[in-house]
């Protein structure tokens, strides 16, 4: 097991499965390019990017995830 996968088994999701990010707090000021999803090296914005830049908000609580419905093929 690789730390994704223990990042996505924390989050309840699977390797590339597709999920949103959500602020949590209305006072957070950012912008959030969804969709998201988790590889083996890292979180992945919706064009394929390694983007881990919001990894410290969803450990902290700050960002939440919401679930896609579908999983992006690999």
């Amino acid at each position: 097991m690789n730390h994704m996968d223990k990042v996505c088994r924390l989050s309840g999701l699977e390797l590339t499965e597709e999920f949103s990010i959500l602020k949590k707090r209305p006072d957070i000021r950012l912008t959030v390019r969804n969709p998201y999803y988790f590889t083996d090296e890292g979180m992945t914005d919706g064009s394929g990017r390694l983007d881990n830049t919001l990894l410290a908000g969803l450990i902290t609580g700050t960002l939440v995830i919401k679930k896609s419905e579908r999983k992006v093929s690999e």
